[in-house]
């Protein structure tokens, strides 16, 4: 899961990031090493840890291929597995489509890993420039798309979830940073917002499989 509090209404740092994770020194650099083409663990990661961190990835990235109806991102994965590494916040982050960072409470959670990888796939569809400020991807159907296809926190069960929103589905970072709360408290209810304002999207006759397709071509939700 993305965290806009972090970055909201900072465009410069979020431009400063992007630069700075285009490197594959980074991380190196943070004490990780590479245990195959685009992932990294901490040094502490046990071989079974290693095998099921590939594993997840390999199969997050498949199947938010099936789910969009693409797969051309290339995300680098820094995956931490033990205290020594952890550094708080999220449980999961995607920065633009170029690097996905998972804290240990979730490297054993396959939902984790497509819930990044869908995040992934999106931006490199809508570009930076559609994806930034919500300008062609609103957040909304960024978050719902994962949220959904995932099953991560926020994911409606029963037809009542959805029934009387609480707010306006954010379209801005800044939006759902409001609806999450300074410390995140009400992630979980802005996550769901964004689910069923995706799920109203998709009645209106919408598909996930093939949003990356219509973000390629231009199109603004």
């Amino acid at each position: 899961m993305r965290w806009y509090a972090a970055i909201a209404g900072t465009v410069l740092l979020t431009v400063g990031a992007g630069l700075a994770l285009a490197s594959p020194l980074l991380p190196m650099a943070q004490g990780y090493e590479r245990i195959a083409p685009r992932i990294w663990v901490d040094r502490a990661a046990t071989p079974a840890q290693r095998q099921t961190v590939i594993a997840r990835v390999t199969e997050a990235e498949a199947t938010a291929g099936t789910d969009l109806g693409s797969w051309q991102a290339a995300p680098r994965w820094q995956v931490c597995t033990s205290a020594a590494c952890d550094t708080g916040g999220p449980r999961g982050r995607t920065y633009l489509d170029r690097l996905i960072r998972l804290r240990p409470s979730v490297v054993d959670d396959p939902r984790f890993y497509l819930h990044e990888a869908i995040h992934a796939e999106l931006h490199n569809a809508a570009g930076f420039t559609g994806w930034l400020g919500g300008k062609r991807l609103p957040v909304w159907l960024d978050e719902g798309v994962a949220v959904l296809s995932s099953g991560t926190d926020g994911a409606p069960k029963a037809a009542p979830d959805c029934a009387t929103p609480a707010a306006r589905p954010p379209r801005t970072p800044e939006d759902f940073a409001l609806l999450a709360g300074p410390k995140g408290q009400t992630a979980t209810e802005a996550y769901r917002l964004c689910a069923c304002a995706t799920q109203d999207w998709q009645a209106a006759g919408n598909s996930i499989d093939g949003l990356t397709a219509r973000l390629r071509a231009g199109e603004t939700f």
